[in-house]
């Protein structure tokens, strides 16, 4: 039997990467799971598929940073699968639908990087804007 899975939005965001040459701005969606026994909070990086999750807002954030440190710098042919909790375009709404609308047309012509735009920094921040 399949059951259905739905997302409660909780937060939709950007998640500001910068380095030496560019900032860049990746959509970020907060959100909770409709009756999950465990009552996580998950932070994703939407088009990315890495997905953080804790306790809190906060830890689930935090998760995401760590896991978008890996992608970025440590493993460019990772094998790790990500299970889609709902498609992509339905995420997209519901990040549309919580954004600031201004926010949204600022970045929206941006191009978002690729894993080989971080390959080589020597340092990097990361800040979640609000």
């Amino acid at each position: 039997m399949e059951a259905q899975i739905k997302i409660q939005p909780i937060e939709a965001n950007f998640l500001i990467v910068k380095t030496e040459q560019k900032d860049y701005p990746l959509p970020v969606l907060v959100y909770k799971i409709e009756n999950e026994k465990e009552n996580y909070t998950y932070a994703e990086i939407l088009s990315y598929g890495i997905l953080g999750y804790g306790a809190s807002i906060q830890e689930a954030k935090e998760d995401l940073l760590n896991l978008f440190d890996l992608y970025s710098f440590d493993s460019p042919n990772s094998n790790q699968s990500v299970e889609i909790i709902q498609s992509e375009s339905e995420k997209k709404k519901l990040f549309l639908s919580l954004i600031d609308i201004k926010m949204w047309d600022f970045f929206f012509n941006l191009n978002v990087p690729k894993q080989e735009d971080f390959k080589g920094q020597l340092e990097t921040h990361y800040a979640v804007a609000s």
